[in-house]
C-alpha cells in the first residue's frame, strides 16, 4: 500500500510563492541605501559614499521603527489567524496604523529641526560633515512614508498578497533610482538630492497601499475595539527584529569612528565597503527570514509543529545554498565590491572583504534564528542574541582588537562574534533539550499528505492506521469519510494538482481534522458552496464543529468530531 505519510511538498511551493516576491521586496529595501551609495559614489564621488554611511544610523533608526510596528503586528496577525482569532488579528492592524501615523510625524519634525547638530553627532571628520548636513536636511521627510511603506509590506504577505508587498516596495526603489538620476544630475542638488530622491520613492509606496486597502480580498480589516495592551503586544512582538536595524546602526557608528581612528578616511572607506558586503547578505536573510515568518506564525497558531519544522528545514536549505554562493564570489573576486563603488582597487581592501566576508553566514544564521525565536513566542532568546551580535560583543572585540591588528582586528571581532552567538544558540538547544526548534510538542496521531492520490486507498489506509491505534471504530470511520468528502469537493473545484496535508489529534473528548490546501477559495461553511455539494451535508452531520479560514492563499478547514 502506498505510504502517504506528511512531505514538505506543500510547504515548500507555499514557501517559494512567498520567497522570489519578498527576496525582490528586501532586495529593493536594501536597495534604498545601497543605491544611494553606489550612485552617489559615481556621480559625486567616493568621499561623499562615506557620507551617506555616516548617515545610516538615522535610516536604519527609522527602519527599524517600521520593523516593529510592521513585523511586531505581522507576526501577532499570523499568530492569531492560526488560533482563529479573526477580530484580534483586526484590532493589531488597526494600532499598526495608528503607530505608523503618530511615530512618523514626530520624527519627521525630531530630524528636520535638528539636523545640523545631529551631523556633528553622526561624525566627526571635517571632510564629510557638510555633506552629512546637507544629506539629513531632507532625511526627515522619509519617517512617515517609509513606516507606512515597509510596514504594510509585512502586513500584505500575512494577507496572502506577497506580489503586492513586493511590487509596493520596488516601485518606491525603482522612483528612487530614477529622482537620483534627476535631482543630482540636471537639477545639481548634490547629494541632498538623493536623500529627498528616498523620500519620494517611498511616498509612492502610498499609492499600493490604497490599492491594498480598498481589495475586496483583505482578509484584515480596522477595528472598531481599541484597547491599550494591543501596542505593547506589538511592541514586544517586534522588539527583537527593530533592534537588529538600530543596533547595526549604532554598530555602524562606532565602528566607523574605531576604523577612522586607526585609519584614518581609508579606514572609514574600507569599513564602508566591507558594509556593502553586508548589504548583500541582508537581502538574503530578508529574504529567507520574511518569507519564513508569517508561514511559521500560521502553523505555530494552529499548533501544527510539525508544519513549523518542515517550513524552518526548508527556508535553512535556501540560506545555507544562497551563503555558500555568496561567500565564494567574494572571496573569489572582491575587487568587483569595489568596481561597483569605483573605490581604487588595492590589496588592503580585498583583504579586508575577505576576512570580513567569512563573517556573513554565522551572522547570517544568527539573524535567521532571531526571526525563527521570535515568532514562535521565544523573544527572550531573540533579545539576547541581538544584543550580543550588535552592540555587548562586537565593540569591545572590535576595539581591542583593532589596537593589535589594525583595521583587520576590526575584521576579525566581527568573525569572533558571530561566530560566538552560533556556539550560544546551538547551546542553548542542547541545555533546554527541545533542539534548535525549541517547541513544546503536542503529538498528532496522525499526519499525510494528498496529491494525485486514490482516495479509496488512502482512506483504507486511513482506516488501518487508526484501528492499529486503537481509536474506536465509529469515530475512525468518521475521520475517514470526512476526508473522502472533503477530497471529493476539493477536487471538483481544483486540477489532480492540488495537494493538501491532513493532520488528525485525538483530545480528551474530541477529535480535530485539519486540512490545508492550495486549491481555490473553498469556504465550506458558506451558503453558496453548501448548495453546490451534498458532501458538505455529510461532513456537518458527522461533526461538532466546522470552522474555514483562508490563510497566506491556502484554505485552511478544521472539522471536530466528538467522541
Amino acid at each position: 500500500m502506498k505510504n502517504y505519510r506528511r512531505n514538505a511538498r506543500l510547504v515548500t511551493s507555499k514557501y517559494f510563492r512567498y520567497f522570489f516576491p519578498t527576496i525582490l521586496m528586501v532586495f529593493s529595501s536594501s536597495m534604498s541605501v545601497l543605491v544611494d551609495s553606489i550612485i552617489v559614489s559615481n556621480m559625486l564621488g567616493p568621499e561623499y559614499m562615506t557620507a551617506v554611511n555616516a548617515c545610516l544610523p538615522v535610516v536604519q533608526l527609522f527602519i527599524s521603527l517600521a520593523a516593529l510596528f510592521g513585523i511586531g503586528a505581522a507576526t501577532l496577525i499570523a499568530v492569531n489567524k492560526g488560533e482563529g482569532k479573526k477580530d484580534e488579528s483586526n484590532k493589531i492592524f488597526t494600532w499598526f496604523l495608528i503607530l505608523c501615523g503618530v511615530f512618523g510625524v514626530v520624527f519627521t519634525l525630531l530630524v528636520t529641526f535638528l539636523h545640523t547638530p545631529l551631523s556633528s553627532v553622526l561624525t566627526n571628520t571635517a571632510e564629510i560633515k557638510d555633506s552629512v548636513d546637507q544629506y539629513l536636511t531632507y532625511t526627515g521627510l522619509l519617517a512617515l512614508p517609509m513606516f507606512f511603506t515597509v510596514g504594510m509590506g509585512f502586513i500584505m504577505q500575512v494577507d496572502g498578497k506577497p506580489n503586492l508587498a513586493s511590487i509596493t516596495v520596488i516601485s518606491a526603489n525603482v522612483f528612487n533610482l530614477v529622482f537620483d538620476m534627476i535631482l543630482m544630475g540636471p537639477c545639481k542638488m548634490g547629494i541632498g538630492g538623493s536623500a529627498l530622491a528616498t523620500v519620494i520613492g517611498y511616498v509612492t509606496g502610498f499609492v499600493f497601499i490604497a490599492i491594498y486597502m480598498f481589495s475586496k480580498s483583505r482578509t484584515i480589516k480596522l477595528s472598531k475595539t481599541i484597547d491599550f495592551i494591543t501596542p505593547l503586544h506589538i511592541v514586544r512582538a517586534g522588539l527583537a527584529n527593530a533592534l537588529s536595524y538600530l543596533l547595526f546602526g549604532i554598530e555602524v557608528l562606532c565602528i566607523n569612528l574605531i576604523a577612522g581612528k586607526v585609519a584614518g578616511y581609508n579606514g572609514i572607506l574600507a569599513f564602508g565597503v566591507c558594509m556593502s558586503a553586508v548589504s548583500f547578505e541582508s537581502i538574503i536573510i530578508g529574504g529567507v527570514s520574511q518569507t519564513m515568518t508569517p508561514i511559521i506564525g500560521i502553523f505555530f497558531g494552529e499548533k501544527d509543529f510539525n508544519g513549523v519544522k518542515l517550513v524552518f528545514k526548508r527556508a535553512l536549505e535556501v540560506l545555507i545554498i544562497a551563503n555558500i554562493l555568496l561567500v565564494g564570489a567574494l572571496e573569489i573576486a572582491p575587487q568587483l565590491v569595489l568596481y561597483v563603488y569605483r573605490v581604487q582597487v588595492n590589496q588592503e581592501f580585498m583583504n579586508a572583504i575577505r576576512i570580513f566576508t567569512i563573517s556573513l553566514p554565522l551572522y547570517g544564521f544568527n539573524i535567521f534564528m532571531l526571526y525563527y525565536y521570535n515568532v514562535i513566542n521565544k523573544r527572550k532568546i531573540s533579545l539576547f542574541i541581538i544584543l550580543t551580535n550588535g552592540l555587548l560583543f562586537i565593540l569591545p572585540f572590535a576595539f581591542l582588537f583593532s589596537l593589535i591588528l589594525g583595521l583587520n582586528g576590526i575584521w576579525l571581532g566581527f568573525i569572533l562574534t558571530n561566530a560566538l552567538d552560533v556556539g550560544i544558540i546551538l547551546a542553548i538547544s542542547l541545555i533546554r533539550n527541545k533542539g534548535v526548534y525549541q517547541l513544546v510538542e503536542e503529538p498528532s496521531i496522525m499526519e499525510i499528505s494528498l496529491e494525485k492520490v486514490d482516495i479509496d486507498d488512502v482512506v483504507s489506509k486511513v482506516l488501518f492506521e487508526l484501528k492499529y491505534l486503537n481509536v474506536e471504530e465509529k469515530l475512525a470511520n468518521k475521520l475517514a469519510l470526512s476526508i473522502e468528502e472533503y477530497y471529493e469537493i476539493l477536487l471538483s473545484k481544483n486540477s489532480k494538482n492540488v495537494k493538501a496535508d491532513l493532520v488528525i489529534k485525538g483530545f480528551e473528548e474530541y477529535y480535530i481534522l485539519s486540512i490545508t490546501d492550495n486549491g481555490k477559495i473553498l469556504d465550506v461553511m458558506s451558503d453558496k458552496t453548501d448548495k453546490d455539494f451534498s458532501s458538505i451535508h455529510v461532513l456537518k452531520s458527522i461533526s461538532m464543529n466546522i470552522d474555514y479560514q483562508r490563510i497566506i492563499g491556502l484554505n485552511r478547514l478544521e472539522i471536530k468530531i466528538a467522541k
